[in-house]
């Protein structure tokens, strides 16, 4: 079975998360999901790691988060320049994930304003 979490942060609690981690959100995807699962904020990776240990595929993404996402874009495709938003944002729709091939796609809007914002008070 595949299974796919989608999680959305508290803006709040993601302007702290990155203040509180100066540089964090120019770190690799990897970097930054593990000190988001760290954090233990409300969610972390306890879906999908006990997913897969039994014996599913699984994945997490954190829908509201920009860092994240233009990391992971960064991974995927080697373009941060401009921001999440920016790359998610097309036609009406974003791709989110990739999984062996599939993509998974959600509303534009999840994808938040235009550019990369900066971590905010």
């Amino acid at each position: 079975m595949r299974i796919l979490v989608l999680n959305a942060d508290y803006p709040r609690f993601l302007g702290w998360f990155y203040r509180r981690q100066p540089g964090l959100e120019n770190t690799s995807y990897a970097a930054q999901m593990a000190a988001r699962n760290a954090s233990l904020f409300g969610v972390a990776d306890f879906y999908s790691r006990n997913f897969a240990i039994l014996g599913h595929q699984a994945a997490e993404i954190h829908v509201n988060n920009p860092w994240l996402q233009s990391a992971w874009a960064h991974t995927r495709h080697g373009n941060r320049s401009t921001g999440a938003a920016g790359w998610l944002r097309t036609s009406g729709t974003s791709t989110l994930a990739a999984t062996r091939g599939e993509t998974v796609e959600a509303a534009a809007a999840a994808a938040g304003p235009q550019g990369r914002p900066q971590p905010q008070a």
